[in-house]
């Protein structure tokens, strides 16, 4: 009872100061070599969005999808796991299936072709030979122009295990692969390694609330935090109402910035996922020291 009533005091101070704070970041942050909507500059191709987990394609690019369907785009996407580990009353199974319930949707709103499942065990993602065999089998049958996956340095092992399967899978399928487009989720990219920025309409955003919304099995989390550094994102850029930032690069530098990584050490352990708008700044202050270390090594092989 204390406990809540606590909460409930130090709610919007702290959602008050989380604002601020993020606000001055995005203010006055600097990017790096940044060119904007590059991965608008013709319709008509395929991408392949490669999705730990349902929700991650929303939440990491869900305005940008919007636009490459919008434009003419073929879009594809692969949910890696099932799902299961999402903090929910029902039970797993009925947790797996609310979860690919809500990718259809999201495949219609957004306007996706084709989604493919590959249930793997939620939270328990490993480098595998299973998992790269499945990867290079869609990246065959797709042969993509333009990938997402999430960047290397996050909070969640799923989210980086995956985009270090997938450059495996990458440098048997096409090495000299030149359009990654790594995506943040839940935990910030720093600014100095974002180098292209898609930059939408407040309508774009208000679709993109739309699409966030649709996520039940995701109750336990607040996804306005989400949708707030999209709003906070476009003062990188001095432009639109919100944006997506992402990191891009070629196989090749991927695969050296996922092996210096982990020469130095990395893991998703050190830092903090975001789940709501009261804990921004412990999502960005925990393990801040770290990710500069880690993000001026990155910053040199962009």
């Amino acid at each position: 009872m204390i406990k809540e009533i606590v909460k409930k005091i130090v709610k919007y101070p702290i959602n008050i100061l989380n604002y601020f704070v993020v606000y001055l970041y995005y203010r006055f942050a600097r990017l790096n070599h940044m060119v904007q909507n590059d991965m608008f500059e013709s319709g008509g191709r395929k991408i392949l969005v490669i999705a730990p987990h349902v929700d991650d394609e929303t939440i990491g690019l869900g305005a940008t999808l919007g636009v490459h369907a919008k434009g003419g785009d073929e879009i594809y996407c692969v949910y890696v796991t099932d799902g299961s580990a999402s903090l929910s009353e029902i039970s797993k199974n009925e947790i797996i299936s609310e979860r690919k319930k809500e990718a259809r949707v999201i495949q219609e709103l957004i306007g996706i072709k084709e989604i493919f499942f590959l249930d793997f065990p939620d939270g328990k993602v490993t480098q595998s030979n299973l998992l790269q065999e499945k990867l290079l089998g869609k990246l065959k049958h797709i042969n993509p122009d333009i990938i997402y996956s999430p960047f290397l340095i996050d909070a969640h092992n799923d989210h980086v295990e995956t985009t270090r399967n997938l450059l495996h899978a990458l440098h048997l399928w096409k090495n000299d692969f030149k359009n990654l487009y790594m995506y943040e989720t839940n935990c910030p990219i720093l600014a100095c390694l974002v180098n292209s920025v898609a930059i939408f309409s407040k309508e774009a955003y208000n679709e993109k609330v739309l699409m966030m919304n649709e996520f039940k099995t995701q109750s336990v989390m607040l996804l306005d935090a989400f949708l707030l550094l999209n709003r906070m994102k476009s003062l990188l850029v001095n432009d639109g109402y919100c944006a997506e930032t992402f990191v891009k690069t070629d196989v090749g530098t991927a695969m050296k910035i996922s092996f210096k990584l982990d020469y130095m050490g990395f893991s998703p352990l050190q830092f903090r996922q975001l789940s709501n708008r009261y804990n921004l700044l412990l999502g960005f202050l925990t393990g801040y020291v770290r990710k500069i270390e880690y993000s001026k090594e990155v910053k040199k092989m962009l």
